[in-house]
């Protein structure tokens, strides 16, 4: 047998393995198991429930609530595990620690497990406010996987529809929070019971200030008049119980109102997971091949800084090769360029009415300990900038010297000299010449060099990526009318333009 046929046995086998972490494949999921004595509330046990903490000034304090839906995986709101900067949708993994089989936020628990978040994956549609909340998901990847027992137990996913949504299905929400008042805390795990009510209904009886967030990926269900949510409660699961006796997670609670400084609002909104099924899907797929690699190949996954470093250059690694220990080399492509995509070139217009350019970016050199405008670029992909190759490298006799970690390069910003809120920065992992390009000593011919980023910029209004004309739709012909973009090297002036004619 060759190595490619070894390749592809491995991948096969691992392939059918991962396929067990599909959601109906985990036999004792949304069992609810009835504590012993040890428990005051024994009708209060939800094993699938767990607590999100996060370290708030060296302090970890209750953040929101989460489920499982495998031992390492946890299904939340994104608005509970993400930071809005911007533009940008931001993560700390390492700032939270997930509790599972806790029932006391302040107490101690007989059967409590712990785990680290090793990553957070939110959905990729996800804007925060700026979009009312939709697609409010996020996964959490944990550093190690839950003990399953009594105590701590997976929800069924309801990827074969088991349950279906319909008005006036009952559900529950557990979790803990705020008593009405929303000023005392309920240390003890609560549940609360829900109804599903129709859109049409609900949205007569939201208040107009909250119907924007009743967004596509939404519905709506109607809590108990005795049993209204508060502070700490959202971002839950609701989960059904089936007739084989098993719950099913249905929805994450996402937004609900308060009026009067009170939550005695009787209507809340939930991200419908029904909708992120390939989402959830293949973050479980990955992540369980990735396990079933180490365990068959161990210490072989090629990668930055893993046990087999990423090599410069690979000519004798096949696909399959990649695909064995976790990369596909057009994914190894794709993780160095950055994203490609068909809104190129698009035009914007700032806050102030400005004409802006937002694939151009600002580079920036620290000279003499201070970081100074040097030149302009053009962002190609969200991980690529194509600039002129005498503003990035030096000429050391009949060398070209290049320092990458001298530049940080700027995108979304309009002036030099001022902060916006908007921009976004990263240093620059390697510098690209032309292989020709000599400098001076070749009359600057082949200026040119493009830029590999350490992270990728993220795409918005004023981050656009320029489209590139590799199928000659623009031909250049004379007296065509051109534009360069830039920043003056002279503070207290903004981004300018200036319209260039080919010469004949």
């Amino acid at each position: 047998m060759n190595v490619y046929q070894v390749s592809l046995t491995i991948f096969l086998a691992c392939g059918v393995q991962a396929l067990r972490c599909k959601r109906l494949s985990v036999p004792d999921c949304g069992l609810k198991h009835p504590n012993l004595e040890e428990l005051r509330h024994p009708k209060l046990d939800y094993p699938w429930h767990v607590a999100i903490f996060k370290n708030y000034y060296k302090k970890d304090l209750y953040s929101c609530g989460g489920t499982l839906i495998t031992p390492k995986i946890v299904v939340t709101a994104a608005h509970c595990v993400t930071l809005e900067k911007g533009d940008e949708i931001t993560s700390s993994p390492d700032d939270f620690t997930v509790f599972a089989a806790k029932y006391y936020l302040d107490g101690d628990d007989a059967n409590v497990q712990s785990s680290k978040v090793r990553k957070i994956i939110p959905s990729e549609k996800y804007q925060g406010a700026s979009s009312n909340f939709g697609f409010d998901i996020a996964l959490l990847v944990l550093t190690k996987e839950f003990k399953l027992s009594k105590h701590v137990q997976q929800i069924c996913r309801n990827g074969s529809h088991v349950v279906s949504l319909k008005p006036n299905l009952m559900g529950v929400v557990s979790g803990w929070g705020k008593k009405p008042d929303c000023i005392e805390t309920i240390n003890e795990l609560q549940e609360i019971h829900v109804s599903i009510e129709e859109d049409a209904i609900c949205q007569a009886k939201l208040p107009e200030s909250c119907l924007h967030f009743f967004t596509d990926d939404k519905f709506c269900a109607k809590f108990n008049q005795s049993d209204v949510p508060c502070l700490g409660l959202s971002e839950s699961g609701l989960f059904f119980k089936n007739n084989d006796e098993r719950f099913y997670i249905k929805g994450i609670l996402s937004t609900a109102p308060r009026e009067n400084g009170t939550c005695d609002h009787q209507y809340a909104l939930y991200t419908n997971l029904d909708e992120f099924d390939s989402f959830i899907d293949k973050v479980c797929y990955v992540l369980r091949v990735r396990e079933l690699l180490d365990q068959m190949v161990p210490e072989q996954l090629i990668r930055r800084r893993r046990a087999l470093h990423w090599p410069a250059r690979s000519p004798d690694l096949v696909p399959l090769d990649f695909f064995t220990w976790g990369q596909l080399k057009i994914c190894g492509v794709q993780a160095i360029s950055g994203k490609l995509g068909p809104d190129c070139g698009l035009k914007q217009t700032n806050l102030e009415g400005k004409s802006i350019y937002p694939w151009q970016v600002a580079i920036f050199r620290k000279l003499n300990g201070e970081e100074q405008f040097i030149c302009g670029g053009t962002l190609l992909t969200t991980k690529i900038i194509l600039t002129a190759a005498h503003c990035v490298t030096k000429e050391k006799g009949n060398d070209i010297a290049v320092s990458p970690e001298d530049f940080t390069v700027f995108a979304g910003k309009s002036y030099l000299d001022k902060d916006e809120t908007s921009v976004q920065s990263t240093k620059v992992n390697k510098i690209i010449p032309a292989e020709y390009w000599r400098g001076s000593l070749q009359n600057y011919a082949f200026d040119l060099a493009l830029l590999i980023l350490s992270t990728e910029f993220k795409l918005s209004q004023g981050v656009q990526m320029i489209c590139r004309d590799t199928s000659n739709v623009v031909s250049l012909t004379p007296k065509q009318i051109g534009i360069v973009s830039t920043h003056t090297n002279i503070k207290h002036f903004n981004r300018f333009d200036f319209r260039l004619l080919v010469g004949e």
